[in-house]
């Protein structure tokens, strides 16, 4: 196999605002937080040179970002109820803050550093990221190393 070291962070976005939805999303039992339940969400990041998809949890103990994931796609009364499910999470859309991160292997990566609160639907949402991903590259188009 041949490769150019140089590709490695090829798939690292600058930090900055981003459209995004849910393309899928799974009730799951955190490895690290004494098995608490969490949404593993599995979000579509939509940029000016195509997609990159990117992994976000959402759990109990950080109910700050459910409550921001909450306003950004329109779940603010399930979020006031006090209940979330992977089903509620699906195939929502919204708006979010990307940054950079480094772990503790030195390698640089992407994380959710805030999801923002939208004034649309998740509907309006959508009908903009069809037109954007008629002009965006494929997935076919994408590299298939995503960095996670």
């Amino acid at each position: 196999m041949e490769f150019k070291p140089e590709d490695a962070g090829a798939g690292i976005l600058p930090d900055g605002e981003y459209s995004y939805e849910v393309v899928t999303s799974e009730d799951t039992i955190s490895k690290f937080n004494d098995g608490e339940e969490q949404i593993q969400l599995n979000l579509r990041i939509f940029h000016d040179g195509g997609q990159l998809l990117l992994n976000a949890w959402l759990s109990p103990s950080k109910t700050w970002k459910i409550k921001q994931f909450a306003y950004s796609v329109g779940l603010v009364d399930r979020f006031e109820a006090g209940t979330l499910t992977a089903a509620d999470c699906l195939d929502k859309a919204g708006k979010l803050k990307l940054g950079n991160y480094e772990d503790k292997t030195g390698t640089t990566r992407n994380s959710v550093f805030k999801y923002l609160e939208s004034e649309t639907s998740t509907d309006e949402v959508k009908d903009a990221l069809k037109t954007f991903k008629a002009t965006a590259k494929t997935e076919s188009e994408l590299p298939d190393d995503m960095p996670f």
